[in-house]
């Protein structure tokens, strides 16, 4: 493998591992036999465990990202892209569910600090669909309501693909109206319409 293709596959690797077993059960050499690799390119990536944990977030976000921002590149209505977004995470599943293992995983030692943007959007992807909004209503909402409504469209994809990704509830609650596609289209385009028409109104509040 070239060192891209290394650096890639232990990522991929320790995503899947973080996830299953945690930052402190999810030791380096596990990951390097799992990866095919020897402990020698683990530290010539990644120098040590905490820029590996770190390394795989960066690295899911940037794909996110990058996903994402294909989704738009032929500029669909705010619902078109959010009903895209969702399917997204649909079809990737399981890559988002170790995404959300590992983000909620704890780990040790000192968690390097980021300065935030006081405008930063939040989740990764967030500057597209703030794009979508801002192509659809213009100056017609103020630009805190634009991103307010932006993360809390995002977070209703995320709650809502996590649920119906779910094989417990989808084997358990199979009559359940949130896996039918007909009632998630309905709900993310109600969600969407009822966001955009409050910011725009007098009813908005900072």
């Amino acid at each position: 493998m070239s060192e891209n293709e290394t650096k890639a596959c232990i990522l991929e690797v320790a995503t899947e591992l973080f996830a299953r077993h945690g930052f402190e059960g999810a030791s380096i050499r596990n990951i390097a036999k799992a990866a095919g690799v020897n402990l020698a390119a683990i530290n010539y990536h990644f120098q040590n465990k905490q820029n590996l944990y770190f390394s795989v977030m960066d690295a899911n976000c940037l794909r996110m990202e990058k996903d994402i921002a294909e989704l738009a590149l032929d500029q669909p209505g705010v619902t078109e892209l959010t009903l895209r977004i969702f399917d997204y995470f649909i079809e990737r599943s399981f890559e988002m569910k170790n995404s959300f293992k590992v983000i909620l995983t704890e780990s040790t030692g000192d968690i390097p600090t980021q300065e935030l943007a006081e405008n930063h959007i939040g989740p990764p992807g967030g500057e597209v669909l703030l794009a979508a909004i801002e192509r659809e209503i213009g100056n017609k909402a103020p630009e805190a309501a634009k991103i307010w409504a932006t993360r809390v469209i995002f977070s209703q994809i995320t709650h809502f693909s996590l649920i119906v990704s779910s094989s417990w509830i989808k084997q358990r609650c199979t009559q359940l109206d949130l896996l039918d596609q007909d009632y998630q289209k309905l709900t993310f385009t109600n969600l969407v319409l009822a966001l955009l028409s409050h910011i725009q109104s007098s009813d908005w509040k900072k």
